[in-house]
């Protein structure tokens, strides 16, 4: 598993359910990065490698990974996305996949985050 390694970062201001990160993310082939956004304090953490298009040309395996905009993988460590949904938001951690985090705009790619 590669290191998360951090390119830019800004907090918005406000309470900590209301905290927007943004990160620039290196994908796994250190060919390009990817601006996400992390909302409602969900912990930088859940997302532990990206992958971009030219990825899979280099043989990276993106099977386990979640499809996002403009050809980039999402791969999610659901073991940390779950203890965030029970602590923080007292959701069954059953719950979580990748679906949850996306669709309820925990972590989403920033506009022309590339």
């Amino acid at each position: 598993m590669l290191p998360v390694q951090t390119v830019d970062e800004h907090a918005s201001p406000g309470n900590k359910t209301d905290m927007t990160i943004s990160k620039t993310i290196p994908c796994a082939c250190r060919q390009n990065h990817l601006a996400l956004n992390f909302r409602g304090g969900v912990p930088i953490a859940v997302v532990d490698r990206v992958f971009c298009p030219l990825c899979r040309e280099n043989g990276f395996d993106t099977g386990r990974s979640f499809p996002i905009q403009g050809g980039w993988y999402l791969h999610f460590d659901l073991d940390i996305a779950r203890m965030f949904a029970m602590a923080r938001l007292g959701i069954d951690p059953s719950l979580v996949n990748p679906g949850f985090i996306l669709d309820g705009r925990y972590v989403e790619a920033c506009p022309n985050g590339t």
